[in-house]
């Protein structure tokens, strides 16, 4: 699906395009935490947040370096025991 085709599944506004919501729920949809099932409507947010002027960190970025912090605690614990 075009991103600036996407139309919102559920919620307040289920049924509206992502490039017709308002910027504060687009904001609030952003920090959600969300499954890889709706990747499709991540990226759609971020793609009309970005169209928008909003400087949006890369999610893609912000999950890597939480997996990589992940693994060099978990690191840490085997080296100290």
């Amino acid at each position: 699906m075009a991103k600036h085709k996407a139309v919102m599944p559920w919620g307040k506004y289920k049924g509206v395009r992502v490039r017709h919501l308002p910027d504060d729920y687009l904001s609030w949809l952003y920090d959600l935490k969300w499954d890889k099932e709706w990747a499709w409507l991540i990226e759609a947010i971020k793609w009309e947040m970005r169209r928008r002027g909003f400087n949006t960190p890369d999610l893609e970025l912000e999950l890597t370096k939480k997996r990589e912090a992940r693994k060099m605690g978990a690191r840490k614990l085997c080296l100290d025991s």
